[in-house]
């Protein structure tokens, strides 16, 4: 059932003015009675619903922002109304600053959640995060969201930034988000400096490799998880390779291939040994790293991936797919 919004002058408050009405309804419904409020109380700040949809939130539910408390009441909030945008920023925690309310001012009304600018206020203390921001010509609750934990990230760009909040759509924010503090541990672990990321593939690149290089040195090391793994006894492989596809038969071959290629295949080991994946080495068209999981009918590809996880071309993987598909029909025809 589609959900509609009430009218907000006949839920018990003042009436407000027909622009301020239709401009209400692009808020979420649960500002709309102390925005009426708000308004019905100070006219003038009617104009903050149409230029500055984040003042104006905040503004509705000044009586419990946390900076305010112990001395928001009518007088002050009559004082403060008369200061300057600026001033009235740096009352609710933001920097008191014109950078500050124009950002503000680009937050798009059905994206004002009090948690939400409550984060934004310590986020905008980084100059890199307030530079982005500035630069957006609208702020979504996607790019709201990411803002407030971007002081986590200091190595990540402007064009990072976009990428990510546009994955906020399909719930993938969370998986890059991890890969890109896994990046900022893996190099201060290392004593390593890492360069500002612009793009996801970035990222992922080098996530992939500074994981293969930590196992490499962690392989020889008693103490580490992955000392156990050298020891493991990987089967036969389950489709015979060719000398351009090569079956991967020990942990120590996985391991050469995952810091050759810059990737984390490596981690894969005991799932090889236990026979439910299974790695080769494709040296023509081109280099890449194959996976081959089984279906309950036929092996079929799992991964096929370049260094550092890059895509591979068209001919590399249909040379892999007429290779898999080939040898398992001659095994057993009309399986696959």
């Amino acid at each position: 059932m589609k959900r509609t919004h009430p009218d907000v002058s006949s839920v018990g408050q003042p009436a407000v003015g027909r622009n301020a009405l239709d401009r209400l309804r692009l808020y979420p419904i649960e500002h709309h009675v102390r925005l009426t409020s708000l308004i019905a109380d100070h006219p003038e700040t009617a104009d903050f619903l149409r230029t500055n949809a984040a003042l104006a939130v905040a503004l509705a539910s000044a009586s419990t922002w946390d900076t305010l408390l112990g001395k928001w009441d009518r007088d002050f909030q009559c004082s403060l109304l008369r200061q300057r945008r600026r001033t009235i920023c740096g009352e609710f925690g933001f920097p008191a600053t014109e950078s500050a309310v124009k950002i503000l001012s680009k937050i798009e009304p059905r994206a004002c959640n009090i948690g939400l600018l409550m984060r934004l206020r310590r986020a905008l203390r980084i100059a890199s995060l307030r530079s982005i921001l500035s630069h957006l010509a609208r702020i979504s609750e996607a790019e709201l969201q990411l803002a407030g934990l971007w002081e986590d990230f200091p190595h990540a760009s402007a064009l990072l930034f976009v990428e990510i909040a546009g994955s906020v759509k399909d719930r993938n924010e969370t998986k890059h988000l991890a890969l890109l503090r896994d990046c900022e541990e893996l190099a201060r672990l290392d004593g390593r400096a890492l360069p500002r990321f612009r793009s996801l593939r970035e990222v992922n690149r080098c996530h992939d490799r500074l994981v293969a290089e930590r196992i490499r040195r962690d392989w020889d090391d008693p103490e580490n998880d992955y000392f156990e793994l050298k020891d493991l006894s990987f089967p036969s492989p389950p489709i015979p390779g060719t000398e351009t596809i090569q079956a991967i038969e020990s942990p120590a071959m996985l391991l050469d291939e995952a810091c050759t290629q810059h990737h984390c295949a490596a981690i894969h080991a005991k799932r090889i040994a236990a026979g439910s994946i299974y790695f080769y080495r494709v040296l023509e068209p081109e280099r890449a790293t194959l996976s081959i999981v089984h279906n309950d009918r036929c092996w079929q590809i799992a991964e096929l991936f370049g260094a550092c996880n890059k895509p591979v071309s068209p001919a590399t993987e249909t040379t892999v797919r007429s290779w898999l598909g080939k040898a398992q029909f001659q095994a057993e025809p009309g399986v696959c």
